[in-house]
């Protein structure tokens, strides 16, 4: 039970989860529900999510300290539904599958290849509710859905049901859908440098230089790829993280992104920070 601006949100859930043989399995039920005050955003709204959910994942990975996974496959498929007979003010669903494929690079072990693909689709009453790109988080900066290439067809739902899909190379735009495939490929070398001092400038704690991370990285999406004019999202881009380590205990990276997008009314995007990991 949450309040914000006379609007009262109220919300339950049940989970389960176990696995299966080598399968993580999970199902769910959730209320979602708002009333909205004569104050609130938006006066008088009312709106409910009433309905269940499930999710499988299986990942067979083989990995070392300095390389990252040398080769395996991951697979995941999740859905949800929310149909009007439970109480939902819209009837919506939500379903989606990826898959991710890593393949060893020789001669040189410290290289990560990544193939990926997603397939989602969120049918729904209103339509358009995907939201594609406009989130992640890269270098230490957050993008919440925040853009000004598409209308904003999310308002009114209920907190907690968000249909968002990450695009990398477009954490700062975002456009609407029905469903979408998005294939990636990414490589990574890791250039190990091991080098720090037990007292940096003598009066800091130590200060220790972990590697140097460089990647390179392509995405393609086609959103609503069943109908006519469906619309692409192609980028391509590199990143560049230094990693250390300060104190015992604090993990930073420093961390600079370049993404190119292939479209005319886009320009280049870059993002600087610092990160945690």
């Amino acid at each position: 039970l949450a309040y914000a601006q006379d609007t009262r949100d109220w919300r339950a859930s049940l989970t389960a989860s176990r696995g299966v043989y080598t399968w993580p399995v999970s199902v769910g039920a959730a209320f979602l529900r708002r009333d909205g005050g004569a104050a609130a955003p938006t006066p008088l709204e009312q709106t409910r999510a009433v309905g269940v959910s499930a999710s499988i994942g299986w990942s067979g990975l083989e990995s070392t300290p300095y390389g990252g996974v040398q080769r395996g496959l991951a697979l995941s498929g999740d859905a949800a539904w929310y149909p009007r007979f439970t109480g939902s003010s819209e009837q919506l669903a939500d379903v989606r599958g990826s898959a991710s494929l890593f393949a060893p690079l020789p001669p040189s072990w410290r290289s990560e290849m990544e193939f990926s693909l997603v397939a989602r689709a969120v049918p729904s009453e209103r339509g358009q509710l995907l939201r594609m790109g406009g989130a992640g988080n890269v270098a230490g900066a957050t993008f919440a859905r925040t853009s000004r290439t598409s209308e904003d067809r999310t308002r009114g739902l209920v907190p907690g049901l968000a249909f968002t899909e990450y695009v990398r190379g477009f954490e700062d735009s975002t456009w609407n859908a029905d469903g979408a495939v998005v294939g990636g490929a990414r490589w990574q070398r890791s250039l190990v440098v091991d080098q720090g001092w037990a007292s940096f400038l003598y009066v800091f704690p130590q200060f220790f230089i972990r590697q140097v991370d460089v990647e390179a990285f392509g995405t393609a999406t086609r959103m609503d790829p069943l109908r006519s004019d469906g619309r692409w999202l192609t980028a391509a881009g590199a990143q560049a993280s230094l990693r250390t380590q300060f104190g015992s205990l604090l993990p930073l990276s420093l961390v600079y992104q370049f993404a190119w997008r292939f479209r005319p009314d886009l320009g280049t995007l870059h993002v600087v920070g610092v990160a945690l990991q």
